[in-house]
């Protein structure tokens, strides 16, 4: 990255974190580095210096970064300065407020030099982060909804009831009764009842028994075999008020039944009561399956914690306990230290992208770059890889130079450097691992000479499935699935008894119709 003639400000409590900025910002070329501890000092700078961008931190004493960026907003002179905030925390709240305020990026700790730069070259060039791709950053809330803790009425002039009987006086009579309480869908007979179910959400039935061609029994008996229709209550509208008929129709699952005449207090008071009942059921189980969703992540979270982190923070941990290493292994501690560190925050990665892939919040900000050009974002740390381990790499690209492909290249090199690497693990000494890409079909294949066992190939791209590797967290094949995916694209295993190929499509993107 090239920062020649570039002024920046640094603005940051943390005097060991500027310093180290500063340093890799004057080693890339920047020529102006002036550093501040707080909004007020930050303003002092601003007065003086016309700065191509501004990188503060969030949490500061004075004035805080969001403080910063109000004013900066606020003013004539300064309002169009490119600003990136960076902070720890990722509040709902505090998000929304930055991006009102136009942050142009946000960065959360820890984060990588690398990364730090190339969001700043992002940010000098004027590619400034989307209010979407801000908000992707925020975990999803526990609300008051999802705790069970909204003990408000339901909403019954939402709730749709679909009233059943063939003749036309008793359908405006009760039509009449209820016409201003819900939505009413009537109906003079079963068969136009089931078209009515399958076009819209029904959340109580109103069904006559005697009816021609098939009765309200039948009728019931039929819904309640059905799986998207089994849980909506039905209440009888019966002349018939003998035991046994009554018993019958509870029997094949009815709620309650009323009868006719029908009375439009009765009527009202019974269709309030189950109405409320059934949407009570409904949110009880958005309630449920959001919690089973949260439980998920939790888990998800304590797998990390416990095992997946355990062995980057021991190297960490080994690296720095006992004596002091003399000036020769310095280095060496030190690279430990680092590597160690990169696992552990790749991990964190890892698993807070796949969490907002299964929430549908993870932005992919494609663009066409050129093949050979993006192959070369993981084209030599696979083939040193493959070197450690007595592998070797077929790259059959090399004869696509002018190809231009439309991708995420972060999340592209991801799932590509993700499955070449379990391509190369599952290798043996020897073996030649095959990379290539047809752009007639726009498939690419990774293909090595070890079979997937049968038994494991029908979970390959299951989360946690690690085919029997010791180590490893099971999520490199799942995340790349989820990223396929993503991309509008597919992923799929080719397995035989001497070998392993996976192709991936990357597909269209989506088309976007502005209406005018």
């Amino acid at each position: 990255m090239n920062l020649k003639g570039r002024k920046i400000l640094l603005v940051d409590d943390f005097v060991s974190i500027r310093k180290t900025i500063k340093k890799e910002l004057i080693l890339s070329g920047a020529k102006q580095v002036d550093e501040a501890a707080n909004g007020d000092e930050a303003l002092k700078l601003l007065a003086d210096v016309k700065y191509d961008a501004v990188l503060s931190d969030w949490n500061m004493p004075k004035k805080n970064g969001i403080e910063l960026l109000k004013i900066i907003r606020a003013d004539k002179e300064l309002h169009n300065l490119p600003m990136m905030l960076i902070t720890a925390e990722t509040d709902r709240n505090m998000v929304t407020d930055a991006i009102k305020h136009k942050v142009n990026d946000f960065l959360v700790k820890p984060f990588t030099l690398q990364l730090l730069m190339e969001r700043l070259e992002l940010l000098l060039a004027g590619n400034f982060a989307t209010a979407q791709e801000i908000q992707a950053l925020i975990e999803t809330p526990l609300n008051s909804e999802v705790l069970g803790l909204i003990d408000d009425q339901p909403n019954f002039e939402k709730a749709t009831v679909m009233v059943v009987d063939d003749n036309a006086d008793n359908l405006d009579v009760i039509v009449g009764a209820l016409k201003d309480k819900c939505q009413l869908k009537p109906s003079n007979s079963a068969a136009v009842a089931r078209k009515i179910l399958d076009k819209f959400p029904v959340d109580l039935i109103l069904l006559d028994i005697m009816m021609p061609d098939e009765d309200g029994y039948q009728f019931c008996e039929w819904i309640k075999q059905q799986k998207k229709y089994k849980d909506i209550p039905i209440l009888f509208l019966t002349a018939k008020d003998q035991p046994n008929d009554v018993a019958k129709g509870l029997m094949l699952g009815a709620v309650d039944y009323v009868t006719k005449p029908v009375h439009p207090v009765i009527l009202n008071a019974r269709v309030k009561t189950h109405l409320n009942l059934k949407l009570r059921a409904d949110r009880l189980h958005r309630q449920n399956v959001m919690l089973q969703k949260m439980v998920k992540q939790k888990e998800d979270a304590d797998r990390m914690m416990q095992h997946d982190l355990r062995n980057p923070l021991q190297a960490i941990l080994l690296a720095t306990e006992g004596s002091l290493p003399d000036e020769s292994s310095i280095k060496d501690v030190l690279d430990n230290i680092r590597e160690s560190t990169h696992q552990a925050l790749d991990q964190v990665d890892q698993t807070l992208t796949i969490a907002r892939l299964e929430r549908g919040k993870q932005s992919i900000n494609r663009v066409d770059v050129n093949l050979l050009q993006f192959v070369e974002r993981f084209r030599t740390p696979m083939d040193l890889l493959a070197k450690s381990q007595g592998v070797k790499i077929r790259w059959d690209v090399d004869f696509l130079a002018g190809e231009i492909i439309n991708i995420d290249p972060l999340f592209g090199q991801n799932i590509f450097s993700n499955l070449i690497r379990n391509a190369i693990e599952a290798s043996h000494e020897g073996h030649v691992v095959h990379v290539a890409y047809d752009p007639d079909s726009r498939t690419w294949s990774i293909k090595n000479p070890t079979p997937v066992p049968k038994e494991v190939r029908p979970n390959f791209f299951e989360k946690y499935s690690t085919h029997g590797k010791s180590e490893g967290n099971g999520l490199g094949t799942y995340l790349a699935k989820l990223l396929a995916h993503a991309h509008n694209g597919s992923i799929r295993l080719k397995a035989s008894s001497t070998a392993t190929e996976i192709d991936v499509v990357i597909g269209d993107q989506p088309e976007i119709n502005y209406e005018t």
